[in-house]
């Protein structure tokens, strides 16, 4: 018995008691976890930082505005086509070439070889083939222009050029609609209209990047 005695040492002790206790820390733990989980479930939902929320407000004035001031300017320069558009069809013939567009995206899923792709630096310059529609792509949005002669070629009357600006999206269903952008000076195109200066965050991949800069 006292060799016995002799192992026992502090050590053992200690272990042994260590073990009595351990069952209690288990559940002591599992206990604070499920209070932590509770207490967390039970605080009400903290509002969104007021700060994040103006800022995100005063980025969306700033594009909408510069958004607006390009619109405004671009309205007012490209009102006047140039005299090099006095080729461009009749409404009737760029009805149905933006329809054929509509076909070609509908079924194939890529614009056709007839319209012409540009930079949005260089369809905003205006540039545009007379005969041709020309697209600005930005993911599932375009931006498409083109010139319509208005005049009635049944009186012989002079060529009376005017261009028409149009968005084809794709929405949310994979299916491509095609809308009017309601520019200053530019003919309706007979789809619903929509104004630029509503769409910022749609309207920021077509245009320049210097556009995007508000003049003060």
């Amino acid at each position: 018995m006292e060799q016995w005695e002799q192992l026992v040492t502090q050590g053992h002790v200690r272990a042994a008691r260590w073990r009595k206790a351990a069952p209690f820390l288990f559940w002591g733990a599992v206990a604070a976890i499920i209070l932590g989980v509770w207490l967390a479930l039970s605080l009400p939902h903290s509002p969104p930082s007021t700060r994040v929320s103006e800022a995100k407000a005063a980025f969306a004035d700033t594009q909408r505005r510069a958004v607006s001031q390009f619109i405004q300017g671009s309205g007012d320069r490209l009102s006047q086509p140039p005299q090099t558009a006095i080729q461009a069809p009749a409404p009737d013939a760029a009805h149905a070439a933006v329809t054929a567009a509509l076909d070609a995206l509908r079924r194939d899923g890529d614009l056709p070889a007839t319209v012409t792709r540009l930079t949005a630096d260089a369809f905003w310059r205006g540039d545009w083939q007379a005969d041709r529609i020309q697209a600005v792509e930005d993911g599932r949005t375009i931006l498409i222009g083109y010139y319509v002669d208005v005049a009635n070629r049944s009186y012989q009357q002079p060529p009376q050029v005017r261009r028409i600006f149009g968005l084809i999206r794709r929405d949310d269903q994979g299916a491509w609609q095609h809308y009017c952008l309601a520019m200053q000076g530019a003919l309706p195109c007979g789809s619903p209209a929509i104004d630029p200066t509503t769409i910022p965050e749609t309207m920021r991949g077509l245009l320049p990047a210097a556009a995007l800069e508000v003049q003060r």
